[in-house]
């Protein structure tokens, strides 16, 4: 249940942020959108026995888009997806290398670089939207002469 609400969420917030974002936003929905879609289709459903190799090379690739975008945008929420997609990969990392509990595994990935990281974006694509409304009320009415 939580993943296809996950990707009902991944929809709304990434098609936000290409619709009504700027250059910045557009590119990181893109890439959220392009993997979390990726993953969807590659993923080996009914096997929960930790991580896949088509999902974990995802994952490094949209890690590695993400954080080349925050040093090219120089913005917090960029880094904070950065941040939360590392997290991510380590977490596959350490699923492959302890064994841990696959419901643990499940959980972190699934708050870290599903959840965490649509609520990061859904914050920046809401302050973007605050601000361009407000740069749009400061800019004065045309004249008429």
């Amino acid at each position: 249940m939580w993943v296809w609400g996950g990707f009902v969420l991944c929809l709304i917030i990434c098609g936000w942020g290409l619709w009504r974002g700027d250059g910045a936003n557009r590119v990181g929905a893109g890439i959220v959108l392009v993997a979390w879609c990726l993953s969807l289709a590659l993923h080996q459903w009914g096997n929960y026995g930790g991580p896949e190799l088509p999902v974990v090379v995802i994952d490094i690739v949209a890690m590695l888009l993400l954080m080349a975008l925050s040093f090219r945008s120089r913005r917090i929420w960029t880094l904070v997806a950065s941040a939360l997609q590392i997290a991510t990969v380590a977490s596959h990392f350490a699923a492959g290398i302890t064994h841990f509990n696959n419901w643990t595994y499940i959980t972190v990935t699934g708050l870290l670089g599903g959840y965490g990281l649509l609520l990061c974006m859904a914050v920046a694509f809401g302050i973007h939207e605050v601000n361009r409304k407000r740069q749009g009320s400061q800019t004065p009415a045309p004249q008429n002469n």
